[in-house]
């Protein structure tokens, strides 16, 4: 018994001779649908098929076809997917239960709470400011010269 062959995922079209330009490739829809069932996103599909994102989004501007296997492959997915997850939140698996009523009926893991504290009197922070410009360069501290408080005459008050 001889195994069915499966569809390439791309072929060229054949052009008679002469025609200018490289053949245009063709995209197997139902290649496409069947990878957009199992959760890929557009790179990946293209990834596994050959192609560039760029084709693969122009070929679904061109043809409703294509554009209608992708979302009917990613809607079968979740469809699956979603359908499993009913399963198990029926057969009692609390995990599954949870997951879904947060997902699908709005449940939450929301905590109110109220609170009432008050903030004290403005802080205030001084922080001094240099009068004159400073150099700062690694040769000015050779001689012994150091930077410190006592050389900045003046405040500045921020409130916060």
């Amino acid at each position: 018994m001889t195994k069915p062959k499966s569809q390439p995922p791309v072929t060229r079209e054949v052009r008679p001779p002469g025609k200018p330009g490289p053949a245009k490739m063709v995209i197997n829809a139902k290649v496409v649908q069947a990878l957009a069932a199992k959760g890929l996103s557009h790179q990946q599909i293209c990834d596994a098929i050959g192609i560039n994102v760029a084709t693969l989004t122009r070929r679904r501007k061109e043809s409703a076809e294509l554009d209608d296997a992708i979302k009917a492959g990613q809607a079968r997915g979740i469809a699956v997917i979603t359908n499993a997850l009913y399963q198990q939140a029926i057969k009692g698996n609390t995990s599954a239960a949870i997951f879904y009523l947060k997902n699908r009926a709005g449940w939450r893991d929301r905590v109110e709470v109220e609170n009432e504290f008050v903030l004290p009197a403005p802080l205030i922070i001084s922080v001094p400011i240099e009068t004159e410009p400073r150099d700062i360069t690694p040769s000015a501290f050779d001689n012994g010269n150091s930077v410190t408080s006592k050389n900045f005459p003046k405040q500045l008050n921020v409130k916060v």
